[in-house]
């Protein structure tokens, strides 16, 4: 029985992650705790989806530099809350330690025609791969989509057309399941492929209460018209993304391997205090999803306080924001 290559892999003796982006020359980045991204010969035979465009990794790239564009392409133009616009960073960030967690929230955009939900979700696709490929065909293509893939977006998904393969390919996605397949020429032996990808869905309702095993796995962030940017903006927001995705992505591997992985082994993190909180404030599912999002935040909040809140620590900064995600959790848990 074997487990086929991804295109991300974790070392769980060293905790080092390893990815395929396309890099030049073939290698692939390695993050290691406390250390900055290398890039490395591709040993591990990692695999990468022929849809995303080339990552070139920048060495001299700024953190604070890269978080402020992040900001600017991602947060400010998600016409979303402000915890929200966290939440939704720190979701996209853990796409980078999916073996870390097996479940994973699906993250639904959901609003009226014309909130600009599916814009948010065409910037992120322009992060992760460089252009916009949406998936709304088949499951068998869903499918074929997450094997390679960091993030698959699944845009304009109303319950009437929430047919059966749709659910259990979303359900799919959401418990990090291993894909079955009897490994070619080689007689009765099995081979698993971990989906280690991201599910985005965008629709103008949330999923329908007689789904309780894909309601209680599912975020539901709302977007709202009078937060939205115009037209051209968001045009704007997609073409500087373009532009600067290989600064982007160089600042987040940066702030993965030199301040989110040591915190997976630092015992100054409040490591009791955030399990004990979401434990006792939270009583839905994936949370070790959300343990490790609180992670991310942690170490977002170094480069992009809480505004209006800048003061604080960023202790106090992060009880308010995690606060309110699981108060939106909590609203959908079954």
């Amino acid at each position: 029985m074997q487990e086929r290559p991804s295109w991300i892999h974790l070392d769980k003796v060293q905790n080092v992650i390893y990815i395929n982006l396309n890099s030049d020359d073939g290698k692939i980045v390695k993050l290691a705790p406390g250390a900055d991204p290398e890039l490395v010969d591709n040993e591990l035979g990692l695999v990468s989806s022929r849809t995303v465009r080339p990552f070139r990794y920048i060495p001299n790239a700024g953190e604070a530099e890269g978080f402020l564009a992040l900001q600017t392409v991602l947060m400010d133009t998600a016409p979303l809350p402000l915890s929200q616009r966290y939440f939704l960073l720190c979701w996209a960030i853990s796409a980078f330690l999916m073996p870390f967690f097996d479940d994973r929230f699906l993250l639904q955009l959901f609003g009226s025609a014309g909130s600009g939900k599916s814009q948010v979700a065409a910037r992120l696709l322009t992060l992760f791969c460089g252009e916009v490929h949406w998936g709304n065909g088949t499951a068998v293509a869903g499918m074929r989509i997450a094997e390679n893939n960091p993030l698959v977006v699944l845009d304009n998904v109303e319950t009437r057309n929430l047919h059966l393969g749709t659910s259990d390919f979303l359900l799919f996605m959401a418990n990090g399941a291993h894909k079955m397949k009897e490994k070619a020429r080689s007689g009765p032996e099995l081979m698993f492929h971990k989906l280690n990808s991201l599910c985005m869905v965008t629709s103008i309702e949330p999923f329908p209460e007689e789904l309780p095993e894909l309601t209680n796995r599912t975020i539901n962030l709302t977007t709202s018209r009078t937060l939205r940017q115009h037209d051209y903006r968001a045009e704007i927001a997609r073409k500087s993304i373009r532009e600067d995705r290989d600064l982007m992505l160089s600042a987040i591997f940066k702030l993965i391997g030199k301040r989110v992985l040591p915190c997976y082994l630092d015992d100054q993190f409040p490591h009791e205090f955030w399990w004990d909180y979401v434990f006792k404030m939270y009583d839905g599912r994936n949370k070790r999803h959300l343990y490790s999002m609180i992670i991310i935040l942690n170490a977002v909040l170094e480069h992009l306080p809480l505004d209006g809140r800048e003061t604080l620590p960023i202790g106090e900064q992060m009880e308010i924001i995690v606060n309110d995600w699981v108060t939106i959790l909590e609203a959908e848990a079954i």
